[in-house]
């Protein structure tokens, strides 16, 4: 059901106290998901921080993205579904005592994907003053897809179905008239964890007019980012996409010979010899105590970088040209994780921090208490003011939280006390390895000759590329 929540403080109404209000959009890899989560209840973070929070729905799967020949089916229909609710939600705020022009989005995932393309659309720009993107942006390849793309996805759900192909009106007449849980499942045909979201986001020439890279070399929209990831992005997607070497209880023996197959089809590319030496050279560095815990490591983070960091960095470096940019990477770990340790600090793990994990989750810790204060005021604080620094936060780093600027492109790594450290990304980081060297290798038709040296420059610029892994579905 399409339907928003709104939680606000009780006083707020009563005297039009001209509230901040954060907007949640979730993430399940637009095929999956619910405001009514229980994670996501915004109770908490609204009485505590003295802000509006609100949430919404939108359509999912081929009910929210489907994109045919026909103007019934023009796809991102789950995308104006989210720009109807957030301009509801700007013209109305001010009967719960929220300031309309004090409106945030905040979003994980596919959520922090949408909220980049809200960013990016003429449609919805203007509605909202700030935006957190956790794991996601508009960039990403998962984020958008060709219309072709989506025909042909619907064309498989059809004969699933048993409906006409060859005509879109046709095939779309035979939907309307399908059982609702048919379409769910018949989605997914011919799909699998690698073969990626069957149903997303398009140019459409009317809610997105460009792709998200176009409009990021133009640099002319002005808008406060907050935007991060977690120190394991690529792990969830691992325990899908290979369940037989990545468990519930650990990883199965994986050895080199194990690892290229993994990487193959991880990358959705042919590979040649010196690209698989040179991704093990660039990841392998670290000190591992076993084979299987080195190729483990190196999978995770190159199934990260690729889908969702070095798409962030990009962002960050086109962006903060002429906006203020905040990045952060969530690295704490707790002791009352409810999954695999092996999986490290997962893919959403970041968002009950934000809510409020002591609400739902057992073994609630000191450490917990204190990354849950830390994360819920700094993005408050971003939120009223665009500036995380700004307002209290007794638990926040006693070192300011530095702008990612293009010459100081720092972030914050955030951790229980006393970890928390400003890093520098550098110059010569992995993303550099993809954009300024790893393609030359695929690329390159002939060897070099012997007594030849190359010299590579790493600046940092990320090359947006096709990888086959299906965006991780939000875990709670």
């Amino acid at each position: 059901c399409l339907y928003l929540n709104i939680w606000a403080p009780t006083e707020a109404r009563k005297f039009h106290s001209n509230l901040t209000t954060m907007i949640w959009i979730y993430g399940g890899g637009f095929i999956s998901g619910s405001s009514a989560k229980d994670v996501f209840d915004g109770r908490w973070l609204a009485v505590s921080q003295n802000i509006i929070v609100a949430s919404l729905n939108y359509r999912l799967g081929p009910f929210g993205f489907l994109s045919l020949d026909d103007e019934r089916a023009p796809g991102n229909m789950g995308l104006l579904d989210q720009n109807l609710a957030i301009k509801w939600i700007h013209d109305n705020i001010a009967s719960f005592g929220g300031d309309p022009d004090k409106l945030t989005l905040f979003g994980q995932s596919a959520g922090a994907i949408s909220i980049g393309m809200h960013v990016i659309s003429p449609m919805s720009r203007n509605l909202f003053r700030n935006a957190i993107m956790m794991s996601g942006t508009a960039n990403t390849e998962l984020g958008i897809k060709s219309k072709k793309e989506n025909i042909d996805t619907a064309k498989e759900m059809a004969a699933y179905l048993q409906c006409p192909t060859e005509n879109d009106k046709l095939m779309l007449d035979c939907f309307l008239k399908a059982n609702a849980k048919k379409i769910t499942v018949g989605q997914f045909q011919n799909f699998n964890e690698l073969n990626g979201i069957p149903f997303s986001p398009i140019i459409d020439n009317y809610f997105l007019q460009k792709s998200p890279n176009e409009v990021l070399q133009n640099k002319t929209i002005k808008k406060d980012v907050l935007l991060g990831f977690v120190k394991n992005e690529g792990t969830f997607m691992l325990s899908m996409s290979f369940p037989k070497y990545f468990t519930v209880n650990g990883t199965a023996p994986i050895n080199i010979s194990i690892a290229h197959e993994l990487m193959k089809t991880l990358m959705g590319a042919k590979l040649r010899p010196v690209q698989f030496d040179s991704i093990f050279y660039v990841y392998g560095s670290h000190v591992y105590t076993s084979e299987t815990k080195k190729y483990a490591y190196i999978l995770d983070q190159v199934a990260g970088d690729i889908m969702f960091k070095c798409p962030g960095i990009d962002f960050s470096r086109a962006f903060s040209t002429h906006s203020n940019v905040y990045m952060y990477s969530f690295e704490f770990l707790s002791n009352s994780a409810p999954w695999a340790k092996w999986k490290g600090v997962q893919h959403s793990s970041d968002i009950s921090y934000v809510f409020s994990q002591e609400i739902f989750a057992k073994n609630y810790s000191s450490d917990d208490k204190y990354v849950s204060e830390m994360m819920s005021s700094y993005f408050a604080n971003f939120s009223k003011s665009g500036n995380p620094n700004n307002g209290d936060c007794s638990s926040c780093s006693s070192e300011p939280w530095p702008k990612f600027t293009p010459e100081n492109q720092k972030y914050l790594v955030i951790d229980k006390e006393p970890n928390m450290e400003t890093k520098e990304i550098s110059m010569y980081n992995t993303c550099g390895f993809w954009s300024d060297f790893f393609f030359q290798l695929r690329e390159r038709p002939c060897p070099v000759p012997s007594g030849s040296r190359n010299i590579w420059t790493f600046q940092g610029r990320v090359m947006t590329f096709f990888t086959p892994i299906l965006l991780s579905l939000t875990l709670f």
